[in-house]
């Protein structure tokens, strides 16, 4: 038995095509293109805390959660604040909350 390879030859059945690039789905949810985030003037707040090292930990996590995303960390008198963006309108950063607890969404 054999099969016709993409060149038009033809070879055994061991032979196999050669790989072909795949190109990985889109992500459901994608982040919103460059453009429209360098726009945005809204942030979300993931999270406050009195230890900077706690606040780069859940800036690492949000990372993972927003990608794309700008990591800002705030100093607000003795905590440091965790804000993710930039978000094109305060809808925007409203719904990328429903994805991350606790979370508020603030202009910039």
């Amino acid at each position: 038995h054999t099969t016709a390879l993409f060149d038009g030859s033809v070879g055994g059945e061991d032979e196999k095509p050669p790989p072909r690039a795949i190109r990985p789905a889109p992500r459901q949810g994608a982040s919103t293109p460059p453009s429209a985030q360098a726009a945005g003037g809204w942030r979300i707040q993931v999270g406050a805390f009195g230890d900077p090292a706690n606040a780069r930990r859940a800036g690492a996590q949000a990372a993972t959660r927003f990608p794309g995303r700008r990591i800002f960390y705030e100093r607000a008198g003795n905590l440091t604040k965790v804000l993710v963006g930039p978000f094109a309108s305060s809808a925007e950063a409203t719904r990328a909350c429903g994805s991350f607890s606790p979370c508020v969404p603030t202009r910039s």
